[in-house]
């Protein structure tokens, strides 16, 4: 009984020992932004949503927004995790880290598939 206690305690204190270590957020937040130096290529390929006359207006516009607003939803991901960063190290990291996962899977599937 007192070994599993020493152990969770031991494990307590590892576990806070991670989230207080600090890790320089400015590499997470830079990580984070790198899909906005894409931005040109989308805005230039949206322009194409108005080729087909057929299609809803309002659907094409939605998309056109949609998909060239996709930098202020990166930004205001950073901002949020940067609030987070104080609190919990691991949510601050997934918000940090998951534009990244999404970009990589969105070239994986366009060039493997």
């Amino acid at each position: 009984v007192h070994a599993q206690n020493r152990y969770r305690s031991a494990k307590m204190k590892d576990e806070i020992n991670i989230e207080e270590s600090k890790f320089p957020k400015w590499i997470l937040a830079l990580i984070s932004l790198l899909p906005i130096l894409l931005w040109p290529l989308f805005f230039y390929g949206s322009m194409f949503i108005f080729d087909d006359p057929s299609v809803n207006k309002t659907h094409q516009y939605f998309s056109f927004y949609g998909i060239n607003a996709y930098p202020i939803y990166l930004i205001v991901n950073t901002l949020i995790a940067n609030k987070l960063y104080n609190r919990n190290n691991k949510i601050c990291i997934v918000f940090y880290l998951w534009p990244i996962a999404l970009f990589g899977l969105i070239l994986f599937y366009i060039f493997w598939n």
